[in-house]
């Protein structure tokens, strides 16, 4: 499997794994994120998402020994900040399928695992406060840019 495109059975390999915490900590990259992202908004509604992408992710990281703290491990803000920009894209995006929808969010400008930095400042997004709970960001409102904040976002 490739982190540039994946096809639906490579999906729902990664998500079944996912969801039984025996996904190996090197295939949990920024892409797998995103498809998780993609995949969650796709199916659920926003906040039953996001409780469920975060409660996966935490399982996930105590799976493979990655601890969560104040320094590492799960982070509200980031989690948060992508489920909303997924599910956003899908807003754009309706007649996508679950594969097409993946590998477009993947390899659109919204893409990149720095893309949070053209909204948040780095000592912001990387801070204990952040990492714990939803921080709005500090340079850029989320309603400014190619894609709308939606409504629920969690703030």
């Amino acid at each position: 499997m490739t982190t540039d495109h994946y096809t639906e059975e490579e999906i729902g390999a990664l998500i079944e794994r996912f969801e039984a915490s025996c996904l190996p900590k090197a295939e949990w990259t920024h892409a797998a994120h995103l498809v998780v992202a993609i995949c969650y908004s796709l199916k659920h509604e926003r906040e039953q998402a996001m409780n469920l992408v975060r409660e996966f992710i935490i399982r996930h990281n105590e799976s493979v020994g990655t601890l969560n703290t104040d320094s590492s491990g799960y982070h509200e803000t980031i989690t948060r900040f992508w489920m909303w920009l997924a599910a956003s894209f899908l807003e754009k995006k309706k007649n996508l399928s679950q594969a097409e929808a993946c590998n477009a969010f993947i390899r659109s400008e919204y893409g990149g695992s720095r893309y949070p930095l053209n909204y948040y400042s780095e000592e912001l997004l990387f801070s204990v406060r952040a990492r714990k709970e939803w921080v709005l960001p500090d340079i850029k409102d989320l309603n400014d840019g190619a894609i709308t904040h939606p409504a629920n976002s969690g703030e």
